[in-house]
């Protein structure tokens, strides 16, 4: 029985939280690590943030039943989001040392645009979080004698209590030791199943060509790119890579660690896509998909190597968690109840970060417990209302044109595309046709605005730039 190294390796989690939180005595400690993290903790830190269940868990389970067809964009399309996030979103960002991307459509459009996209950003969120907490229960029920159910139920626990101590800072901290750990152990595991599976020939060389399709019979062109630019725009804008972002002590770090985070991922996010391609070679028995990763590694590591593995990739979706729960925390807290109360005690402050840090676990507990698989829940977590959130962020980064009434309208019209398209329409290209939309309208007005209704207000030198 493995359990109670398991149960060990948790405590050591938890006890690592309560060590760090005599680090934390503000929001700003809490939400972004006092801004004091040296470059390669961000990288491993944004690296560990996005490599969480549904790379491990979700992806090699879709992968070992339907071939990269069911892989949709792992590892390229979340490794571009985080090129993106360098190129463009970074280096603008930082500039302004804002502590939630709230923050920034306050600045830039006005309160109530922050107010929209903070309810628009933080149920995106709890998706995720949810997506998180089922696949952190799959893992423990299948290490331990405890269902399914129960095993999240714990998780939820856990992950409350843990990430209640030691915030972001406890999160990179984890990052680092464990990121690290679980790379060598992936690494171990794919060695292993090569060798196990008869080498090379009888492995990678024989893979089904079925397979290695990235379209499925049942899938068109265009439903291919939208299962492509869910990943790499709608998850570009979130709070939980915003944060890694803006805790950076420079611009350059910042830009640097987006892209550090991106190769980290491109490598190791590869892993979990060629074992599900390889997955049938061995002998495997389990209840439910989401169970591959960890039965495999059950099945042909030794049992030291397998706790280790276990150990590690428990923590990689314990970091995802933690960040998700900071950043719901974060928005909601900052953005809608300080202000809202008008709470300015830090203590107060920090305090009401960590009560909605609770209430916000214990509802992505009761939708993990009744969503679907983990791949699906990420997917919609991503889709859900992101494509307004996308239009006006980069739209803002780089234009001064168009003020909040148009702002809001493009975040409206991101929430009334994704009801209408996805649940009235049954259309399977939601998120490209609802962001096509929306930029054009973005793009138009602005073009509008800046050279037909106001052309004595362009800036010669802003426009040679452009």
């Amino acid at each position: 029985m493995n359990w109670p190294y398991i149960l060990g390796y948790l405590i050591i989690q938890f006890l690592l939280g309560v060590y760090l939180t005599r680090f934390v005595k503000s929001e700003g400690d809490f939400f972004l690590a006092g801004r004091r993290i040296p470059t390669f903790a961000i990288v491993f830190s944004i690296f560990a943030t996005w490599f969480g269940a549904e790379t491990c868990i979700g992806s090699s389970a879709a992968v070992f039943a339907q071939g990269l067809a069911g892989s949709k964009a792992e590892p390229l399309g979340y490794g571009l989001c985080l090129f993106l996030l360098g190129i463009l979103i970074a280096p603008k960002l930082w500039n302004e040392k804002y502590t939630t991307l709230g923050d920034f459509f306050k600045d830039r459009y006005s309160t109530s645009t922050e107010k929209i996209a903070v309810w628009i950003l933080a149920p995106s969120s709890l998706i995720w979080a949810a997506a998180q907490i089922k696949a952190f229960g799959h893992v423990i029920s299948s290490t331990t004698p405890l269902e399914v159910d129960v095993a999240i139920s714990v998780a939820t626990i856990f992950v409350i209590l843990y990430t209640l101590m030691g915030g972001l800072l406890g999160d990179i901290v984890t990052d680092v030791i464990q990121g690290g750990i679980l790379a060598i152990t992936l690494l171990i595991l794919f060695f292993f199943a090569i060798y196990s599976g008869g080498g090379v020939s009888e492995t990678l060389l024989k893979i089904s060509p079925e397979k290695l399709t990235f379209i499925s019979s049942e899938e068109s062109l265009w439903s291919r790119l939208d299962s492509w630019l869910i990943p790499i725009f709608g998850s570009l804008i979130a709070q939980e890579l915003i944060a890694r972002v803006l805790s950076c002590n420079g611009k350059k770090q910042a830009v640097k660690s987006s892209y550090g985070g991106m190769g980290l991922y491109l490598f190791f996010g590869s892993i979990p896509v060629v074992l599900g391609l390889i997955g049938d070679k061995f002998p495997l028995s389990f209840t439910e998909s989401e169970e591959f990763l960890p039965t495999l590694a059950q099945t042909i590591l030794p049992s030291w190597l397998y706790i280790l593995f276990i150990g590690a990739l428990i923590s990689a979706i314990l970091s995802t968690i933690d960040s998700i729960l900071l950043a719901i925390s974060a928005l909601i807290s900052h953005n809608f109840i300080l202000p809202t109360f008008n709470i300015t005690d830090p203590k107060k402050k920090l305090l009401s970060a960590r009560i909605v840090l609770v209430v916000s676990g214990i509802i992505a507990y009761f939708i993990a417990v009744r969503g679907q698989s983990v791949y699906h829940m990420v997917e919609a977590a991503s889709s859900f209302g992101s494509t307004g959130i996308v239009v006006i962020t980069i739209g803002g980064l780089y234009t001064k044109t168009l003020n909040a009434k148009y702002a809001n309208f493009c975040l409206i019209l991101g929430l009334v595309f994704s009801v209408l398209f996805d649940y009235i329409l049954n259309l399977n290209v939601t998120f490209s046709l609802s962001l096509i939309l929306i930029a054009s309208f973005y793009t138009v007005a602005t073009f509008y605005f800046k050279f037909i209704k106001n052309p004595e207000s362009i800036d010669p030198e802003e426009l040679a730039t452009s």
